[in-house]
């Protein structure tokens, strides 16, 4: 490997990665400055803070200057590591998402992350943190043109000789085609291909002056000149004739629309990481909350004081107010400038003010889409949509946010832009049906158990904890709520579930993307004639599988073959040869 081509991070790294230590280091110092250690407490945070600084300070330099990556014609290499060294080979058809992440100082600074993420992976597989902008944008244009090479070529071969024959980066059984590719994608990705070769025919790698390639030189636009590629935005000219489809905007949200996203999202969560912070500045809240109250609201302190159950009442109206307000907060930074826009088979995204994040979904790679709501967003008629992928995004909670509050009748048109078979469309004419009635008996009779047994065992001991019997005439509204936000339904090509107690949330999946669809019952529910559907897709995180809890159970047999029947269709979308022939039994059906 010529590693005259190796390519390094940008040298503001070290500024960066030195920034970024010290919130620890005030961390470590916070007992000397609020005066809370005793006087030997305080040397040994201060000999801590400075043995901190000599080991890390030169850990920076030397990550810096052993960190090397290089963009072959089949792979994404990167040696990292200080004491361990990390040699790590992403093959470039594996590459499914390219993200550019830019926080608040780097985007000062003109400085990105970049964030690659392959089929499955719940982390970044390979991360370049830091780099220019322009070289970030100069990788994900290579990789992209290298990939749309590949699928070229594939296809090219595929209809010539009646079978996969790649570009000569798969070899082997196990090879796959990726034209076409269906609902096993993370099979064909995560496993059985043959050897990779790691010696390509040239390099093309990223410099702050341009990529330098065994294909020829693009200069500073980081360009592959072997792919006849133009400007910045990486494209593959030789197969896509004139140049790029044009890019169409399917939303983007004003500063009242960001806004709103908060307004509608409430979380105690906020609160609980307000007061863990405050533990670190005053061990007692109180001081802290009396210094809010002096000046002019101490008349109001007072009166709050004399009246407890008024205090009670301020005291839970403040926790709204303050979670409220912080939710506000929170999803302005996040989804400020949120814009998507739909570029051939690419859906891209970008959005967040002090930290800015670019990203592509390819649409071939989504497997499912979620419709989220709650009864003050749905009252006013506003929706959520998130998209389930083959790779998990952790920082969105499982999913990738494709519109975070939009109108009833801009849903409907996204998900039709984005999908094959009107996924917008047939979310808005689903005949849902409930699910059976004695789900609620059997939630109260549940959680009934659980108080008791709780509330039991605790007032044992502790004779005043039986007043927690007093919220049990939740239990009733809980299992009415929830069943009313139970329900399944078909609709074409698409099967959809939804559930949910205050956030209601709907699942719709299309059915030629399903891994498993799978019958389920315990032995209450078999008392009860009650069964349950398991459905779900490559790339759902644990538990978050859209499930149909206590149907009937003839109906849950009859859904399951319905969805099994209509997976083997004439006219289901295309698939791969591994996929064409599914297993199934009346116990489930396991669609690969």
């Amino acid at each position: 490997m010529d590693l005259d081509n190796a390519q390094r991070l940008h040298p503001l790294t070290l500024l960066l990665r030195a920034a970024g230590s010290i919130p620890a280091l005030i961390f470590i110092l916070l007992p000397v400055f609020t005066g809370r250690s005793a006087d030997a407490g305080i040397w040994v945070n201060i000999v801590l803070a400075v043995v901190y600084g000599i080991f890390f300070l030169p850990w920076v330099v030397v990550y810096f200057l052993r960190f090397q990556y290089w963009i072959t014609e089949r792979e994404l290499i990167i040696h990292s590591g200080v004491f361990t060294r990390r040699r790590r080979n992403i093959p470039v058809d594996r590459i499914q998402n390219i993200d550019i992440e830019q926080r608040f100082l780097p985007r000062m600074l003109g400085a990105a992350k970049v964030l690659v993420y392959t089929a499955g992976s719940t982390t970044a597989e390979g991360e370049l943190a830091y780099v220019s902008l322009r070289q970030a944008q100069d990788v994900r244009a290579i990789i992209r043109s290298i990939q749309a090479t590949g699928a070229g070529e594939e296809a090219g071969a595929g209809a010539a000789a009646g079978e996969a024959a790649g570009a000569g980066t798969k070899s082997g059984p196990g090879a796959e085609e990726e034209v076409g590719a269906g609902p096993n994608d993370a099979e064909g990705l995560a496993g059985g291909q043959g050897a990779q070769t790691h010696a390509a025919a040239g390099h093309i790698a990223a410099g702050n002056a341009g990529f330098a390639a065994g294909r020829g030189v693009a200069g500073n636009a980081g360009l592959a000149a072997g792919h006849v590629a133009a400007g910045n935005a990486g494209l593959d000219a030789g197969h896509v004739g004139a140049g790029r489809t044009a890019a169409k905007t399917l939303f983007a949200a004003s500063t009242k629309r960001a806004l709103l996203v908060g307004v509608y999202r409430f979380s105690l969560l906020y609160i609980a990481a307000i007061f863990s912070l405050l533990q670190f500045i005053d061990s007692d809240p109180m001081v802290v909350i009396d210094w809010l109250l002096r000046g002019p609201l101490q008349g109001i302190a007072d009166d709050v004081r004399e009246a407890p159950g008024v205090a009670a009442a301020t005291g839970a109206l403040g926790a709204v107010l303050l979670g409220w307000v912080t939710g506000i907060l929170v999803a302005f930074n996040r989804y400020y400038g949120f814009h998507i826009e739909l570029e051939g088979d690419q859906l891209h995204r970008r959005y967040g003010l002090l930290t800015r994040n670019e990203g592509t979904i390819p649409l071939r790679r989504i497997q499912n889409y979620i419709v989220r709501s709650n009864p003050l967003m749905k009252r006013f008629g506003w929706y959520r949509l998130e998209l389930q992928t083959i790779g998990i995004n952790q920082q969105e909670s499982g999913f990738h946010v494709a519109a975070p509050i939009v109108r009833r009748s801009e849903l409907v048109a996204i998900m039709d832009a984005i999908s094959d078979g009107a996924a917008g469309t047939a979310w808005e004419r689903l005949a849902w049906q409930q699910v059976s009635p004695l789900t609620s008996r059997r939630f109260m009779i549940r959680w009934t158990v659980a108080l008791v047994a709780v509330v039991g065992a605790v007032g044992w001991w502790w004779h005043a904890a039986l007043w927690g019997l007093a919220i049990w005439p939740l239990i009733p509204v809980i299992a009415t709520r929830r069943f009313a936000n139970m329900a399944w339904g078909l609709e074409g090509p698409y099967f959809a579930a939804r559930r949910g107690i205050v956030y209601k949330h709907d699942w719709l999946l299309p059915i030629s993307k399903l891994q498993v669809v799978f019958l389920f019952d315990n032995w209450f529910q078999r008392r009860l004639g009650l069964a349950s559907v398991l459905v779900d897709t490559a790339g759902a995180s644990e538990g978050r599988a859209a499930e149909v809890v206590d149907l009937d159970a003839v109906v849950a047999e009859r859904l399951v073959a319905t969805v099994h029947a209509r997976y083997g269709a004439p006219g289901a979308a295309a698939r791969s040869r591994s996929e064409q022939s599914p297993r199934y039994n009346t116990a489930g059906t396991v669609l690969r």
